[in-house]
């Protein structure tokens, strides 16, 4: 009975490691994921702020950061959606206002993108890069006296601001006076090289009308096919439809690009994305591997697929997944991680072990590695190994169900006292957790301790969904 009552248990407890941590991690989760943002670990950075935000729904600047990310990432329907989300949730955040703004800037709405320009200046009166890219804003629409403003503004808060030296480069060029307009062309190039229009509009000064035009366009590369313009028409009115959330017009925008231009990857891949918002999980995936059949090295729909994947249980493609982007980006911890999972949700524990090993070997600061490996090695009875992983885990602050699975191996090493210890580390969390009162009876069952397993047992019954650990022991309780 009692093999069976920790199998079930043991079923039950460690196959959740990717659930959800305590509202006080979600901060440690939030700074991880700046951390490997200003590293340009983008997909990791994600991760982090998923968390963050699943632990904390509320989390503006969670939604902020994933949103610069996404921006990083060329995600902008995504990024467009954290801003807004960030905006509802706190509506003084000036970064979420600003980075929306500049998203519909950059696609030729500087109509739009005014309005929030307006209100991140109105909350941050020093922000240099904010009055320089309302200045060129204001250059698309052609106020060049407003935009002239903002670029001396900025200037005054922060005279190295490269791009607010080259916009009032542009106005002065516009007013054709280009000998003082190549002054602070050379100094935005002095300070960025890298600022071609700068470079271009020095060389050819009698051109910046032309040239400031041109920042009206947008910079979206055509899809090669027999009728592009309305293909870019149909995946423009896909965009705008996604922006607003009405997913099932989106998806049907994005098929008339495609039927256009069968070619047309980014509009297989955002098509994904609504599909993936629709939970039809099983039409992302085939447009994400469209995508991915069409640009096999872009990463980014490939994590997509695997994340469509997760919730049809196809674990063995993700797995293939992973493999491809091993291939193409090198060995990656996160790789090895989501490998690990995948294989142990195929119940697999020698390749989950082997590759949550790989991922501690990549960084062995990781707290995830060593309950996920610690979760592998308990189901291949290499309990020392489950024990070392999992107090590991626990010094590093990591989930509670940590200790679901540490009281377990305890359980199975007939260390009763310590299994019987973490259960009331669970319980005092959440004390009306039906499965922890269902653990904790029956342990208490075998310990002989049967008023109180009694009382523990009919709580469980009275909390747990599944009633069927409870009622078990307390008919083994009877026999005793």
């Amino acid at each position: 009975m009692k093999k069976a009552i920790i199998y079930l248990l043991t079923l039950f407890f460690v196959g959740n490691l990717m659930g959800q941590v305590e509202k006080g991690k979600a901060n440690r989760f939030f700074y991880e994921g700046l951390k490997k943002a200003k590293n340009k670990q983008y997909d990791a950075a994600i991760l982090d702020f998923d968390k963050a935000i699943a632990l904390r729904p509320d989390f503006a600047k969670a939604y902020t950061n994933r949103g610069r990310v996404r921006i990083a990432l060329k995600k902008e329907q995504e990024a467009y959606s954290d801003f807004n989300k960030a905006i509802e949730l706190y509506p003084k955040d000036t970064l979420a206002y600003f980075y929306r703004a500049e998203l519909n800037r950059k696609a030729g709405k500087p109509d739009i993108a005014l309005p929030d320009y307006n209100k991140a200046a109105e909350l941050d009166p020093y922000g240099d890069d904010i009055f320089t890219k309302r200045g060129m804003c204001l250059l698309m629409l052609q106020n060049v006296e407003d935009a002239n403003k903002d670029f001396i503004k900025a200037i005054g808060i922060n005279p190295n601001n490269a791009e607010a030296n080259m916009g009032k480069g542009f106005i002065l060029g516009i007013k054709d006076n280009c000998n003082e307009a190549k002054k602070y062309f050379d100094k935005a190039l002095s300070l960025n090289p890298s600022l071609s229009e700068a470079q271009q509009a020095k060389d050819k000064c009698q051109f910046l009308k032309d040239l400031v035009k041109k920042t009206n366009e947008s910079s979206k590369t055509e899809p090669k096919g027999q009728n592009f313009t309305a293909a870019i028409n149909s995946f423009n009115t896909g965009n705008k439809l996604y922006q607003e959330k009405k997913y099932r017009e989106a998806a049907a925008a994005y098929s008339r690009a495609i039927d256009l231009d069968l070619n047309f990857y980014e509009a297989y891949e955002n098509r994904g994305f609504c599909h993936q918002n629709l939970e039809k999980y099983a039409d992302a995936v085939k447009d994400f591997k469209k995508c991915i059949a069409l640009q096999p090295s872009n990463t980014n729909a490939i994590l997509n697929c695997i994340t469509n994947l997760e919730p049809l249980d196809r674990s063995r493609e993700a797995i293939v997944l992973y493999d491809q982007l091993i291939a193409l980006n090198g060995e990656k911890v996160d790789y090895f991680f989501g490998k690990s999972f995948n294989y142990l949700g195929l119940e697999d524990y020698q390749n989950a072990f082997d590759n949550a090993s790989k991922a501690i070997g990549l960084n062995p600061n990781d707290a995830r590695f060593y309950a996920l490996r610690a979760s592998a090695a308990n189901n291949l009875e290499k309990l020392d190994i489950a024990l070392s992983d999992l107090n590991k885990a626990i010094s590093m602050n990591y989930f509670v169900q940590v200790y679901e699975t540490r009281a377990m191996v305890f359980w199975k090493q007939e260390k009763k006292a310590e299994a019987l210890k973490d259960f009331d580390f669970l319980l005092k969390k959440d004390p009306q957790n039906g499965d922890f009162l269902s653990a904790k009876g029956c342990l208490l069952v075998e310990m002989g301790k049967k008023n109180e397993a009694k009382m523990i047992l009919t709580e469980a019954i009275k909390y747990s969904k599944d009633k069927s650990f409870a009622q078990s022991c307390l008919e083994d309780l009877k026999k005793k």
